[in-house]
């Protein structure tokens, strides 16, 4: 779930994964109410998403977005590209891996989408 939702919170982390901090550090985030990066509305500039149906790849209304930075593919709010999903052909692709199974971007509390309050 995205943001308080009332009463206890309670998060889940498993292991396996790649980067078992990154993993949790990103769940956090999304305990504080952030979204995902390449849920943007901007996100088809950059990137191609092939499962739209999944909420994890959901694409945000401008409306209910606020961006403070460029899109920012080393979010820990983004996932890494998969067959689910690439870089948009023209775009040049990043030099680093893209993704929170890799990095904890200090921009990340810029660069993330958020939901106005209201």
């Amino acid at each position: 779930m995205i943001g308080k939702q009332g009463g206890k919170q309670e998060l889940s982390v498993t292991t396996g994964w790649q980067n078992p901090v990154g993993s949790a550090i990103h769940k956090l985030l999304h305990s504080c109410g952030m979204f995902h990066e390449h849920s943007c509305p901007v996100r088809d500039k950059y990137v191609v998403v092939r499962r739209n149906g999944d909420c994890n790849y959901k694409k945000l209304k401008s409306s209910n977005v606020k961006r403070y930075s460029k899109y920012d593919f080393e979010s820990i709010m983004h996932y890494p590209l998969t067959l689910c999903m690439d870089v948009k052909p023209g775009v040049k692709k990043p030099n680093s891996k893209i993704g929170f199974y890799f990095y904890f971007c200090l921009s990340t509390h810029r660069s993330t989408c958020k939901i106005k309050q209201g």
